[in-house]
């Protein structure tokens, strides 16, 4: 009897278990990093919202990495010319923004000088191995870098005076291609999905009736996230990802490989902020923070001290109390 009631249960479970829908997912490589699209197979249009997304994210890799893609190549090659011309309909929205990022953190986030470092130290070199930087090179640039405020911008025409310019817009790049799916997702009617490009996610809705979680590294707690809210995780000792947080006033990686964690109403924001905080540190995290407008933050500092907002506190706790899913 004892053994007939556990097959019995057996079989219940794994009724259930197939009864439940399984998500559908797609994991490639994009921008030189992995990429993952989850979405709810209930939709009707998710296998459709799928294939659109990726050939969407193909497109994008074929256009934005700057020492690959040739209509970044040739974005970089017209500003060297001085000349005005006419931008790429997708580039042209990072300038804007980039424009605006650079401000608002006071320097940096400065992709018109980034792609001049990453040239320097070697990052687009078909052997992707760091060559020695000549040291005053170096200080000379960092003294009087170009910036993104010499990019004039008159419509979809733009021109640049300064020929030290190479535009490379780091993590930005992420959080971009990110934001553009996750609204096409939304256009198709798409109501629970999770996008994750690199260090980058950001999520429609919830995961089988419960919220999307980002999973705590590093000694970063998980979090749950809302609608429409992205999350960037990143370590600044990681290898891969130092290229793209070159420090603007120095022109070498972060003197203090922190890992950042921001949650933001969209990726792009969230990219950014996990590039300035990054560079910001220990000591300046809480203005830059303010000055970019972003309420949940948390750095780990190298000797495991956690830095965190109020905001991402409060989230931290909520998620405790909530427990864990996704």
């Amino acid at each position: 009897m004892k053994a007939s009631l556990t097959i019995l249960l057996l079989l219940a479970a794994l009724l259930t278990a197939c009864s439940q829908p399984q998500e559908l997912r797609r994991d490639a490589r994009f921008f030189g990093t992995r990429a993952t699209v989850v979405l709810d197979p209930d939709s009707t249009s998710a296998q459709t919202a799928m294939h659109e997304v990726m050939a969407e994210l193909t497109t994008l890799d074929g256009i934005l990495p700057p020492a690959t893609a040739k209509p970044m190549l040739r974005t970089n090659v017209m500003l060297d010319s001085g000349d005005w011309f006419s931008v790429n309909p997708s580039i042209y929205p990072l300038v804007v923004r980039a424009k605006s990022y650079y401000r608002r953190s006071h320097g940096l986030f400065n992709p018109a000088l980034l792609g001049t470092l990453k040239q320097l130290h070697g990052h687009y070199d078909k052997t992707g191995l760091e060559r020695p930087v000549n040291a005053k090179t170096l200080a000379t640039l960092v003294k009087h870098p170009p910036t993104m405020d010499e990019i004039q911008v008159n419509g979809i025409r733009m021109r640049n005076p300064n020929p030290k310019l190479r535009l490379d817009f780091g993590l930005l790049i992420y959080g971009y291609a990110v934001d553009a799916e996750i609204a096409h997702l939304r256009l198709l009617h798409i109501h629970n999905a999770r996008i994750s490009i690199g260090p980058v996610t950001r999520v429609i809705g919830l995961r089988n009736g419960k919220a999307w979680r980002v999973h705590g590294t590093h000694g970063h707690p998980g979090v749950a996230l809302r609608d429409g809210e992205a999350a960037c995780l990143v370590d600044a000792g990681d290898a891969s990802l130092q290229p793209d947080l070159l420090d603007p006033r120095t022109g070498a990686a972060p003197s203090q490989p922190v890992t950042v964690l921001v949650i933001a109403g969209n990726a792009s924001d969230a990219s950014v902020g996990c590039s300035v905080l990054a560079l910001a540190g220990p000591r300046s995290w809480k203005r830059a923070a303010k000055d970019l407008g972003l309420d949940a933050v948390s750095l780990r500092t190298p000797d495991g001290h956690l830095l965190e907002s109020p905001a991402m506190a409060a989230r931290r706790k909520q998620g405790h109390a909530d427990g864990k899913n996704g």
